[in-house]
């Protein structure tokens, strides 16, 4: 009825301004995330890019500030969180359900965790260089696509293969908690689909 249709146009301004916050925030992240990459390079093994430096680590702490300034512009002020993550040596992997694109943004700001993620995240404007910072591990897809060397990503092939690399080499080698969405696509959080 009407009241809906006022309600719709006195809050129209304050989406925006939180559409627009949340951008300027995915771009302050951005800003930290393409220095830390600068002169990177993540080494001969595609499975296991090399770890990053202490003054690269440094900045990733402002991408997780902002990633929950973007979080809190969507709506989430306050999450509330039962339990507490093990150490990266004592449970290198986290293996949660994936419903939405809240739950990376939310697990990289309050943890700090890498991803496994579909390649085509690497080429996304703000969110591949804050992605690639994180240090996620980057998986074509496809059955006939195959990584060009040096590219970052590895095939669907080769993905287990990079995350056991990954969960192999934790803790002292400075690498984040890899984070593993068995499901490797979204659901509806009521069932279970098929791991991937």
């Amino acid at each position: 009825g009407i009241v809906e249709w006022t309600k719709m146009i006195l809050l129209l301004p304050l989406a925006l301004v939180r559409v627009v916050l949340a951008l300027t925030l995915l771009l302050v992240g951005a800003l930290f995330a393409y220095p830390s990459l600068w002169g990177y390079q993540p080494g001969p093994d595609a499975n296991l890019p090399a770890p990053l430096s202490c003054w690269r680590k440094a900045l990733f702490f402002p991408m997780r500030v902002a990633t929950r300034g973007v979080l809190f512009c969507l709506g989430f002020m306050y999450i509330r969180v039962k339990g507490h993550k093990a150490p990266a040596t004592e449970a290198p992997l986290l293996l949660p359900n994936h419903v939405g694109f809240v739950e990376p943004l939310f697990l990289m700001c309050r943890f700090g965790v890498s991803h496994v993620a579909k390649a085509d995240t690497k080429k996304t404007p703000l969110m591949g260089a804050l992605a690639t910072a994180a240090l996620q591990v980057f998986v074509r897809r496809a059955a006939d696509d195959q990584p060009t060397p040096g590219d970052g990503t590895v095939s669907a092939r080769d993905a287990a293969a990079a995350i056991a690399a990954r969960a192999n080499n934790m803790g002292a080698n400075g690498y984040p908690t890899l984070c593993l969405y068995p499901e490797a696509t979204t659901g509806n959080g009521r069932c279970l689909i098929n791991f991937k």
